[in-house]
């Protein structure tokens, strides 16, 4: 691990859990992945739940958007609850991002999209409002309002790795990581991307980013999934 602990990161992650959470739990296994990381006190994890019908979770209640902090050994700290409203809303993104930056200041932020995504359609296709999206307008929409430059925003959603959708996050943030291809369900490696945070503090988005795709790789692998 680095030595330099004087870098501090919040991610944050926007789970709209739709069909994929209320009929495969996938959503869930990639928290679990996470809680497998010692979290120490320069890493935040803070996520967001909405957008099924279903949780897999049982501390979840779908009646609401609820947030909560990631802590050690798969502990959560809920950290209130929202009046539910589609995640694939402007303003809900909006709302949590500016909940996450003031909330939990650090020198990096990343946010990673949780979801179904379909390119120039958008992401975040919510089953509880007729699969209402996040258009790539409401995506700049809602980071623009955000007076901070994330290190990387993610999707872990399928197609969403357009010119378009770059276009529209680039001056919201330094690197930009996403897939061509569709996804298998099982998305990224959870875990593998929060201990790489964990032992070099001090990377790049860039940095992190290779991580994401190298281990993204392997895990396909790991399921028999090209």
């Amino acid at each position: 691990p680095d030595d330099e602990r004087g870098e501090t990161w919040t991610i944050l992650l926007y789970l709209c859990g739709t069909d994929l959470e209320t009929e495969g739990g996938y959503c869930t296994s990639n928290l679990v992945e996470a809680a497998q990381v010692y979290l120490p006190d320069n890493v935040q994890v803070i996520f967001q739940t909405g957008g099924t019908k279903q949780w897999r979770l049982d501390f979840v209640d779908n009646g609401y958007l609820e947030r909560y902090r990631l802590l050690n050994q798969g502990d959560v700290e809920s950290l209130g609850q929202v009046k539910r409203a589609s995640m694939g809303k402007q303003a809900t993104l909006e709302e949590f991002l500016k909940f996450g930056v003031e909330s939990y200041p650090a020198d990096k932020y990343g946010v990673i999209f949780w979801n179904h995504g379909g390119g120039m359609s958008g992401a975040e296709f919510d089953e509880l409002y007729d699969f209402d999206s996040l258009t790539l307008n409401e995506l700049d929409g809602a980071f623009n309002a955000v007076d901070t430059r994330f290190e990387l925003i993610g999707f872990d959603a399928c197609l969403m790795a357009t010119l378009e959708c770059a276009m529209a996050l680039s001056d919201n943030a330094k690197y930009f990581i996403a897939s061509e291809e569709v996804e298998p369900g099982t998305g990224w490696d959870y875990e593998a991307m929060m201990q790489y945070i964990v032992d070099h503090p001090s990377c790049t988005g860039a940095e992190l980013g290779k991580e994401i795709c190298d281990t993204y790789m392997a895990k396909c692998g790991w399921y028999g999934d090209t």
